[in-house]
């Protein structure tokens, strides 16, 4: 019979142990400790905000080159469109040229 009791009360007892460990968020934690984690997260935070500045830096230089390579096409448009328009006048007076040769040929040619 002791040892039947001596079972059971090492049941109980290891029972009653492992029952009294405290979880993590109950166990107490020193000063250092906590400074230790602070100081963790702020390198790990000023860490971030360098690389999230780098990343806008680098996007706002690629939106410039973009903006700059547009203003480059509208220019190339405007000097287009303005040799469009000289093109256009020079074959207005060759028309007209070409016309007034054709009615004096026709008049030539066809006298009434």
């Amino acid at each position: 019979m002791g040892q039947m009791f001596l079972k059971i009360w090492l049941k109980w007892k290891i029972t009653a142990l492992m029952s009294d460990t405290k979880k993590s968020n109950e166990l107490p934690v020193t000063q250092e400790m906590l400074y230790q984690v602070r100081d963790e997260l702020k390198s790990d935070i000023a860490t971030l905000r360098l690389e999230t500045k780098s990343g806008f830096s680098d996007v706002a230089t690629k939106i410039e080159a973009l903006t700059a390579e547009v203003k480059s096409q509208n220019a190339k448009i405007h000097r287009m469109l303005t040799l469009y328009e000289e093109q256009e006048n020079r074959n207005k007076y060759v028309l007209d040229g070409y016309t007034s040769l054709n009615d004096r040929i026709e008049k030539l040619e066809n006298p009434v």
